[in-house]
C-alpha cells in the first residue's frame, strides 16, 4: 500500500480544476471513489488518472460538465457542435423569411 498515494479534495480539485465543492459531489454521486478519514475524503491517485484519462479519451478536456438544472447528471465535456444558423442574412434566400417595407 506504500506505492498508493492518497490526496486530500483540494488536491483533486487543483489537479481538475474543478472547485471542492464539485469533488465532493463526484465522491458523493460515485463518480470519484474516496476513503473517509474521519472528517476528510482522500482520493487514490490511481482513480484521479482514470477519470482523467475518460475526460481527456472524449475530448481532451481535464473537468466533466455537469446539468445545470440537475446536479446529479454529470458527464464528459463534448467540444460544441455547429449551430445550425437561421439568420435572415444566411445565402440561402429561400429559406429566410420575406421583409415587408414599414409603412407608418
Amino acid at each position: 500500500m506504500a506505492d498508493e498515494e492518497l490526496l486530500t479534495v483540494a488536491e483533486a480539485a487543483k489537479i481538475f480544476r474543478v472547485t471542492l465543492q464539485t469533488i465532493r459531489n463526484w465522491i458523493e454521486w460515485g463518480k470519484l471513489p474516496a476513503l473517509r478519514v474521519g472528517r476528510r475524503f482522500l482520493v487514490r491517485r490511481e482513480h484521479i488518472e482514470a477519470l482523467l484519462d475518460q475526460a481527456q479519451a472524449a475530448d481532451g478536456a481535464h473537468a466533466t460538465g455537469r446539468d445545470v438544472w440537475d446536479p446529479s447528471v454529470s458527464r464528459l465535456v463534448q467540444p460544441p457542435a455547429a449551430p445550425a444558423s437561421a439568420s435572415l442574412w444566411d445565402n440561402d434566400s429561400e429559406s429566410a423569411p420575406a421583409l415587408s417595407p414599414k409603412r407608418g
